[in-house]
């Protein structure tokens, strides 16, 4: 199976007080498997720093694959209201809780291999996913800063 990336590396940039710099992801191919490159765009020399990396199925927005240094589910990032019916409604807010967050040098990385430091969340039962042919995904990979890149395999 062969892949190839897609349209074009999107960038995302999380700006704080300081511009940090992004993330630039790049792929190849190893016998059929795509093989992910992380640097930075400014500082291409300096391994970069992530905390979770996550695969997409791009049309659909479904989560296939989810690696981090910390759990996920302790992200909880919700305040608003919720209908009580008869034109009521309740606000309703949920704690958000900050994990101790790790920061784990990666320069490349297979679906399915994870890198020391990190855990698998999803799928749950530790498997990798199986990409399908003529299905375009995205790859997105975060720590101060983020980065994502589009592609899809070809079917050929």
């Amino acid at each position: 199976m062969n892949l190839k990336i897609v349209a074009s590396i999107i960038i995302i940039i999380f700006l704080t007080s300081c511009v940090l710099d992004e993330i630039v992801i790049s792929m190849s191919l190893s016998s059929g498997e795509p093989i992910f490159y992380f640097k930075y765009l400014k500082d291409a020399e300096d391994a970069v720093s992530l905390t979770d990396v996550r695969l997409y199925e791009a049309e659909t927005k479904k989560l296939l694959w989810e690696i981090s240094t910390s759990d996920p589910s302790l992200y909880i990032l919700y305040v608003g209201e919720r209908s009580e019916g008869q034109g009521t409604s309740k606000n309703i807010a949920k704690k958000h809780v900050t994990p101790d967050v790790t920061f784990v040098k990666v320069e490349k990385l297979v679906i399915g291999a994870i890198p020391s430091g990190f855990k698998q969340y999803v799928p749950n039962d530790g498997k990798k996913p199986a990409l399908q042919n003529n299905v375009e995904y995205i790859l997105s990979a975060g720590g101060a800063t983020g980065g994502r890149i589009l592609f899809k395999t070809d079917g050929t």
